[in-house]
C-alpha cells in the first residue's frame, strides 16, 4: 500500500525533483509538500462545490463562503505551478506556509476575531510550517500564532467588534467546514509523515 501510494505520488513532483540523483531527504520533503498540495486543494475544492450546490438549492446564502473559497482555489493553484516552476521546496515551502498563515488570520479578523468560528484554522497553521517549511519557519510561525491569538483575546476583552462579514445563520456550516478542514490536514500531515519516516528507513536499512 504504501508503495503503491508513493508511486502514484512521484508521478505529480516536479521533474528536476524526480530525478534519480535527488537526495533521499529532499525527495522525501518533496513528496510531502507535493501530498499537502495536493490535498489542500481537493478539499478547497470539494468545499466550493459543496457551497456552491447549497447555494443553488437556495438552503441559506453562501456567497461569503463562495467569496472566501474561490480565491483560496486561485491562490492554492498559484501555489501549486509556483512549485513546479522554481522545483525549490525550501522556497515554495515558506511561501505556501506563510500563504496559509495570512489568509488564516484575515479569515478569522474579517469572521467575529477571537469569537470567530473559524478559529481552528488559524491554529493549524504550525503543522503546516513545521511539515512544508521546516523546524525554523514552524517555530517562527507558532510563536506567531500565539502572539497574535494573544492579541486578538486582548482585543476583545477591550469590547472592540470585529467586521463581521458571516451572517449569524452559517455559523453552523461555517464551523462544521472548518471542523472538516482541519480534521483532513492533522490527519493527512500526520498520515504522510509517517509514511515518509517508514520509506526512508527502509532505503536506509537497504543502504545498510
Amino acid at each position: 500500500m504504501l508503495r503503491s501510494f508513493i508511486s502514484r505520488l512521484d508521478r505529480f513532483l516536479p521533474e528536476k525533483l524526480a530525478a534519480e540523483n535527488v537526495a533521499i531527504d529532499m525527495l522525501t520533503r518533496a513528496r510531502v509538500q507535493t501530498a499537502m498540495l495536493l490535498i489542500s486543494l481537493g478539499i478547497v475544492g470539494v468545499l466550493f462545490f459543496v457551497f456552491l450546490f447549497l447555494q443553488l438549492a437556495g438552503i441559506s446564502d453562501f456567497v461569503g463562503a463562495l467569496l472566501a473559497l474561490g480565491p483560496a482555489m486561485f491562490l492554492l493553484v498559484t501555489q501549486c505551478l509556483f512549485f513546479y516552476s522554481v522545483a525549490r521546496i525550501e522556497i515554495s515551502g515558506i511561501v505556501f506556509s506563510a500563504t496559509f498563515f495570512l489568509c488564516a488570520l484575515l479569515a478569522v479578523i474579517f469572521t467575529g476575531g477571537w469569537v470567530s468560528p473559524v478559529m481552528q484554522l488559524f491554529f493549524c497553521a504550525p503543522i503546516i510550517s513545521f511539515l512544508l517549511a521546516g523546524r525554523q519557519e514552524g517555530f517562527y510561525t507558532s510563536a506567531l500564532v500565539v502572539i497574535g491569538g494573544f492579541g486578538l483575546m486582548w482585543v476583545d476583552q477591550t469590547g472592540f467588534e470585529f467586521k463581521q462579514v458571516m451572517r449569524p445563520e452559517n455559523h453552523y456550516y461555517a464551523e462544521a467546514a472548518i471542523w472538516v478542514i482541519t480534521s483532513f490536514l492533522l490527519i493527512s500531515s500526520l498520515a504522510i509523515y509517517d509514511m515518509m519516516l517508514e520509506e526512508l528507513g527502509r532505503k536506509q536499512r537497504r543502504r545498510n
